[in-house]
């Protein structure tokens, strides 16, 4: 399916399950405030949470600072933009997110024995991380990626050597592996002055997978460091050419069974840093797209994962989706 179809698919889905909207005394027009169940992890039973996902709907000191608005029904021109969850509009504090997750007793980076055992098999790849510039021009984009990089950095190595990692920057002109504790918003912000090729996830992530076929051995199994490539790109999803993004990544798998080798010894996550509608559906059009049946076969090396609050960067369930699925299936094919 092309991209214009998948998003037409989506936008199609997204009308039939629009809320009805009713009258109001007045007869003006109200729509209902969307909310979401989610299951926060280490609670033992779903409760009912606003849209930013941090707290229940139900004490009064949290429904005054999470006033929210309804989506706006005014303009269906462009139903992408239209259709949106409500959002909040008074932003919170780090310290007031941190107490949030304190009363819901949210457990950081606190794995099930499941979710270790996944994390292991990051010890036969080298894990690089590619931060695309692009997210700087988001608002509040490079702190959220950089608490997400802390927080990625910090699990990876629990459970894998140093020199198994790798932070880049997806345009930078002359690569240079950095560490961690390098990443500051200082050195963000100059990164993000000096980039080029504006939308192009192709030009920054081919030199560092061609580079790695280069030295691919053929007829292994990632048993070491050295052998396997784990690619997570913390990125807004805009890119300029859909079609030669997902055309480079099938063609990577068809090398690899080429040499002999199963595709997963290629994994590429992606992380949508915010909530760009249009970068969402490109990232789930790829990674659908080629897990589906291309010329018979599956090559389903991509996985995607969305971080568009602190809450997200927090989650033991996102981490673990965001670092290992791009080689792990059963990973891979979780929601979230």
């Amino acid at each position: 399916m092309s991209f214009d179809g998948y998003v037409a698919k989506k936008i199609s889905n997204l009308r039939s399950q629009r809320p009805t909207m009713t009258a109001g005394p007045n007869n003006e027009i109200k729509e209902p405030v969307p909310t979401h169940t989610q299951e926060l992890p280490g609670s033992d039973s779903a409760a009912e949470y606003d849209c930013i996902g941090t707290a229940p709907l139900s004490p009064p000191a949290l429904d005054q600072q999470l006033a929210t608005q309804s989506p706006s029904s005014s303009d269906m021109t462009d139903f992408i933009t239209a259709y949106q969850p409500p959002i909040a509009t008074t932003p919170l504090s780090v310290q007031r997110i941190e107490t949030i997750l304190s009363e819901q007793n949210f457990r950081r980076n606190v794995f099930s024995k499941r979710q270790e055992g996944a994390l292991r098999l990051l010890r036969s790849y080298k894990t690089v991380l590619l931060i695309d510039e692009d997210i700087g021009d988001m608002p509040d984009g490079c702190r959220l990626t950089l608490a997400l990089l802390e927080e990625a950095v910090s699990v990876l190595k629990r459970f894998v050597a140093t020199n198994q990692i790798e932070i880049r920057f997806l345009r930078d002109s002359r690569p240079k592996v950095f560490h961690p504790l390098d990443i500051t918003e200082h050195t963000f912000r100059q990164k993000i002055d000096r980039k080029r090729d504006p939308d192009s996830l192709l030009s920054g992530l081919e030199p560092v997978i061609t580079r790695f076929m280069k030295n691919m051995p053929s007829h292994t199994l990632p048993k070491n460091a050295s052998q396997g490539l784990n690619v997570v790109c913390l990125t807004s999803g805009r890119e300029s050419d859909k079609d030669s993004l997902a055309n480079y990544i099938e063609s990577v798998a068809k090398s690899m069974l080429m040499k002999g080798n199963p595709p997963s010894m290629i994994g590429l996550s992606f992380g949508q840093i915010g909530d760009f509608q249009l970068a969402k559906y490109f990232l789930g059009w790829l990674d659908e797209e080629l897990r589906g049946a291309r010329d018979g076969r599956r090559w389903d090396i991509v996985d995607t994962t969305q971080f568009k609050r602190l809450t997200d960067v927090y989650s033991a369930d996102k981490l673990v989706k965001l670092l290992v699925g791009g080689f792990h299936k059963t990973i891979d094919h979780s929601f979230f």
